[in-house]
């Protein structure tokens, strides 16, 4: 914006200029003296803003970016007994990373979806499932694990940390800090028509001195056939060593 609209309105005016300029020598007696000083004034604007103003004219540089696997994220209908948004279709980013882009030390204070559904706009943050636990064989321990019903089978996600719950520790990213995390943000879509007709998806990340970062996403197709037979049902279970399931 600093770069391209102010010399623009200022070569406009110059040309204004020069063109009234022409006609008031060629016709002294035509009112050519209003619209000449008019694109003179043009000239003192432009230097005021750019002297007083010079924060309005600078691109807002993004402070944050979002790295997400598209083979690591789903659709899938959210089913939690007790909650409000159970039934809701919902999209679910499996380890997601929070870049600090900037030069600057900061600390998140949340991360929105927003979207555009039947000419409605929609904000939700990302909800704190209930997790299970799994033996590790590669960490040798047991880890944080979430479960996706599909086709009748089951898919264990391991390392299943809430993004939520991690932004909630409050800690301060240095420049090219990370906050990773898995999320599941509920949509405002009972089904996945309503799904597929989102807009305008995005990520809002704010800071706790008011600075947001906005990071298009797109709604991609072999997500949507994906949730075609997913379910996210959170839940308690425990995998020992030799893969048995335990629910309690």
């Amino acid at each position: 914006m600093k770069i391209y609209i102010l010399p623009s309105i200022e070569l406009v005016a110059l040309v204004g200029a020069i063109c009234f300029g022409v006609l008031w020598i060629l016709y002294p007696n035509d009112p050519y003296e209003p619209p000449f000083a008019l694109c003179g004034f043009v000239f003192v604007i432009t230097e005021v803003l750019r002297r007083y103003l010079p924060k309005f004219f600078e691109k807002k540089a993004e402070h944050s970016f979002i790295d997400i696997n598209s083979k690591n994220t789903l659709i899938a209908r959210f089913d939690q007994v007790g909650s409000k948004k159970s039934g809701k279709m919902c999209v679910a980013f499996y380890d997601m990373k929070i870049v600090n882009a900037s030069d600057k030390p900061y600390t998140i204070k949340d991360v929105l979806l927003r979207y555009r559904l039947n000419g409605q706009l929609h904000e939700c943050i990302s909800s704190v499932v209930i997790t299970g636990t799994v033996y590790s064989l590669h960490q040798k321990k047991e880890v944080n694990a979430l479960i996706v019903h599909n086709r009748g089978g089951m898919i264990v996600l391991h390392d299943w940390d809430n993004l939520r719950t991690n932004i909630g520790k409050n800690k301060v990213i240095v420049a090219g800090g990370i906050v990773d995390g898995s999320a599941i943000f509920v949509l405002e879509a009972e089904n996945l028509t309503q799904v597929e007709n989102i807009e305008e998806a995005k990520f809002v990340v704010r800071d706790y001195m008011g600075a947001e970062s906005i990071i298009p996403i797109q709604i991609l197709s072999e997500w949507i056939e994906y949730g075609k037979t997913s379910v996210i049902r959170p839940n308690n279970f425990s995998i020992d060593k030799d893969g048995k399931i335990e629910f309690p």
